[in-house]
């Protein structure tokens, strides 16, 4: 039977390999705070919420009315083509 297996080769610098680990857990452990504190500071805001004597916000234009009315008259053009 024959062993296909080898063991890891040991021609790397040990002190190179240990400097790019540390350097890599390094950045993500500075990944994470950074990740972590913008977490914590952003804060969301209701736009259906007027409890301050600012203006209410409206949006401007309804995207999600506009698509199901395209979607809506696509279909039916689709259809009346169809039937004719």
């Amino acid at each position: 039977m024959l062993n296909f297996t080898r063991s890891r080769p040991l021609y790397f610098n040990k002190s190179l390999r240990d400097y790019c680990t540390n350097t890599t857990n390094e950045s993500i452990r500075k990944l994470t705070e950074k990740y972590n504190s913008e977490k914590r500071t952003f804060k969301f805001k209701n736009i259906l919420d007027n409890h301050d004597d600012e203006e209410p916000k409206i949006p401007e234009f309804n995207f999600y009315t506009f698509l199901i009315f395209l979607s809506i008259s696509s279909i039916s053009f689709y259809f009346y083509k169809r039937l004719k």
